[in-house]
């Protein structure tokens, strides 16, 4: 089975390229179109209007627009049916200490975003130093102590999250057993991720967020031949992956 998880996930994204960092990257292109889109919105709007739900909602979906171009490989989201404020994620680990993890969480807005940062908060066990590992609440904080609305956005938090499990810091850590296990006993820190990493495979069917169904040979068989056919295609053009999720009115896209 886990054979069958690992050739399926290889088929959804390419190996990552983890140099950039992640969390200083900012795009003024498109920090430019968000406000933009959000200058041409609030200029017909009274100050009371500005921090109604609405446009709080609004802000979220310029952003969600947004994101999807620029979140690093590996990441997939969808909003919660449920709430605006909340988005169902998983994350793919290619490599590292992580790799084959298949980890899902919640990127959840408070009622006050954009004014206070988002919390992420992991469904998956993870062991990690900046992870709580009871509630499963990531340490956002660190990589922005000082949220600020008007340079910070919800697709670099996700980057974020990416970055953390290829670089592990073990500074402010709210899994304090991790931090510990990581500077002074690597062999058993390994042991718990690898644990984590088990669990994340074997859960990923039951645990909340976004939904997986088991691989069916008969009936995922022959798409699965068709996309590693086509990354074997030496001709150095794109392959997009297009797909409708069912509930869902936005088409997402790969690139594999």
């Amino acid at each position: 089975q886990r054979g069958k998880m690992e050739e399926t996930s290889i088929a959804m994204d390419s190996i990552d390229e983890i140099s950039e960092d992640f969390t200083q990257e900012k795009s003024e292109e498109v920090e430019d179109s968000i406000e933009n889109e959000l200058d041409l919105q609030l200029s017909e709007s009274s100050e009371e209007e500005k921090f109604s739900k609405y446009f709080r909602e609004y802000r979220i979906l310029i952003e969600y627009k947004h994101m999807l171009n620029k979140i690093s490989s590996g990441i997939y989201v969808i909003p919660s049916i449920d709430s605006t404020f909340v988005w169902n994620c998983v994350i793919f680990i290619r490599q590292g200490i992580y790799r084959n993890g298949i980890f899902k969480f919640d990127l959840i807005m408070p009622n006050n975003y954009p004014e206070s940062a988002p919390l992420v908060v992991f469904s998956s066990k993870v062991f990690h130093p900046q992870i709580d590992l009871g509630s499963g609440t990531l340490n956002v904080q660190f990589a922005f102590p000082r949220w600020n609305q008007e340079t910070d956005y919800l697709w670099q938090v996700l980057n974020y999250v990416k970055k953390i499990f290829y670089k592990i810091s073990t500074e402010e850590p709210l899994n304090q057993q991790a931090a510990d296990l990581f500077t002074s006993n690597n062999e058993q820190f390994r042991s718990r991720v690898n644990d984590s990493i088990q669990n994340s495979i074997e859960g990923c069917y039951d645990h909340p967020g976004i939904k997986f169904t088991q691989f069916d040979k008969e009936k995922h068989g022959s798409v699965l031949s068709a996309i590693l056919g086509q990354r074997t295609e030496a001709d150095g053009s794109n392959n997009l992956m297009s797909w409708v999720s069912s509930g869902v009115s936005k088409i997402f896209n790969i690139n594999y």
